[in-house]
């Protein structure tokens, strides 16, 4: 019998910082993302807007803020370090996520 539960599992690690405007102090979160279930997937795809609309923005900010937050620290991550990355970070930071889950999907266990 083939038991999913037995599959080891691999993460991510993600580095984000935040800065604070009053104190200039930058804070840094460090956490190891796991690979998503498939809903949870899908939903992330849903919100990657390619429009730079408001709305988009800020759904692409969810998608990424959801994304982090299935980390092996148990860490909801606090949107402030989503909303302190530029458009760049962003879409390096998806382009290099989803590279790793096709590696994480490609390989054998």
């Amino acid at each position: 019998m083939f038991d999913v539960s037995k599959i080891s599992r691999r993460a991510f690690q993600v580095r984000l910082t935040s800065e604070i405007e009053e104190t200039g102090e930058v804070k840094e979160l460090i956490v190891n993302v796991e690979p998503p279930k498939i809903k949870m997937l899908k939903k992330i795809v849903s919100l990657m807007g390619t429009s730079r609309k408001n709305d988009d923005i800020d759904e692409a900010c969810e998608a990424i803020r959801l994304m982090v937050s299935k980390n092996t620290e148990g860490v909801k991550v606090p949107i402030e370090f989503i909303d302190d990355l530029d458009m760049d970070e962003m879409k390096e930071l998806m382009s290099a996520f989803f590279e790793w889950l096709n590696g994480v999907k490609n390989s054998k266990n």
